[in-house]
């Protein structure tokens, strides 16, 4: 038979864990990395640039791994108080169920934060080509792009003057 401090446990780390899959990962669900193949390197992509979701991630993953060392610690202490005062065998055992899914859950965390920050870099460094080549930039058309070729009147002409210098005289 069980007791109510035990089905109480039960029902409050079931419940955890169901706000933990809830819950899991900003950056999984709402960054939007851009994507592989680029069709015209001038247009930039729609992606996320905001770091918002990778930051909320990473300080629930810490706040995860802190309750994963709290949970096994107060589990020591409980075992402690509990044997204390008794004479004869006393169990040692550590429920350590709740520290694993806090740890867990803060795998998870990490991962998606790692998995919004990658996304959110190549979506600036994508943005960031995107709008030089939009000005004329071909090195950067090709980086995004390679082999790519303007279309003829899309950029000007190489000059031999170096910008800003006086154009030579003519005779």
């Amino acid at each position: 038979m069980t007791t109510t401090r035990a089905r109480f446990g039960k029902r409050r780390r079931g419940l955890a864990a169901a706000l933990g899959i809830v819950l899991s990962g900003c950056s999984f669900t709402s960054v939007q990395r851009p994507p592989r193949t680029v069709e015209d390197p001038r247009v930039a992509d729609p992606c996320t640039t905001s770091v918002q979701a990778p930051i909320a991630d990473t300080v629930l993953a810490g706040a995860a791994l802190v309750g994963a060392y709290v949970a096994l610690v107060v589990s020591m202490v409980d075992r402690v108080n509990t044997c204390s005062g008794q004479t004869g065998s006393c169990s040692t055992h550590v429920d350590v169920a709740p520290a694993l899914a806090l740890v867990g859950a803060g795998a998870l965390f990490g991962s998606s934060a790692i998995y919004g920050f990658v996304g959110t870099h190549q979506c600036k460094r994508r943005t960031s080509l995107a709008g030089r080549c939009a000005y004329g930039d071909a090195g950067a058309c090709r980086l995004l792009k390679p082999g790519w070729v303007p279309p003829p009147g899309l950029f000007p002409a190489p000059s031999a003057v170096p910008p800003g210098a006086a154009p030579p005289a003519s005779s």
